[in-house]
């Protein structure tokens, strides 16, 4: 035997609806963020008067039958109910994956140009350390060949 709703669950539901191109779409929610997400949408449709709280539920019962799914009619007509289909939810376009592939891959570039730089760099000190190195014992050889050359 299948559970029916309890009344009091059908209580703390509301009507919302929007425009979704030429049909109204209605939903059964307790919350205008809940209705929002049964939407699909990415902003406040209510703040833009986009969306709008039914007061009587008559108009769409049915929406309280299947709570957050999505029931559309022609607009002007509300008798023709029809589910649609929950939107999916927001996953990247091909365009956000290309880019962030290719972000990704400059991320990588610049890391790897980076990580060769601090290498050189290294490179460099130490030969400069063996520069130097060599320059005093030269100095060193040099000075002590002078000191020689003067003693005789």
């Amino acid at each position: 035997m299948a559970k029916s709703k309890s009344p009091e669950r059908k209580g703390k539901l509301k009507l919302f609806k929007t425009v979704i191109g030429f049909h109204d779409a209605y939903v059964a929610a307790p919350s205008q963020k809940a209705a929002l997400q049964a939407w699909g949408a990415s902003t406040d449709l209510f703040s833009a008067k986009l969306a709008e709280k039914i007061d009587d539920p008559a108009v769409c019962q049915a929406a309280f039958d299947k709570p957050g799914a999505i029931l559309t009619a022609r607009r002007g007509s509300g008798k023709e109910w029809a589910e649609r289909s929950r939107p999916k939810p927001n996953t990247p376009s091909k365009v956000d994956t290309a880019r962030a592939a290719v972000e990704k891959r400059m991320a990588a570039l610049e890391r790897r140009h980076a990580e060769g730089l601090a290498a050189i760099d290294l490179k460099i000190d130490s030969l400069r350390e063996k520069r130097d190195s060599m320059e005093r014992t030269f100095a060193a050889k040099r000075d002590k060949l002078r000191a020689e050359l003067d003693a005789i």
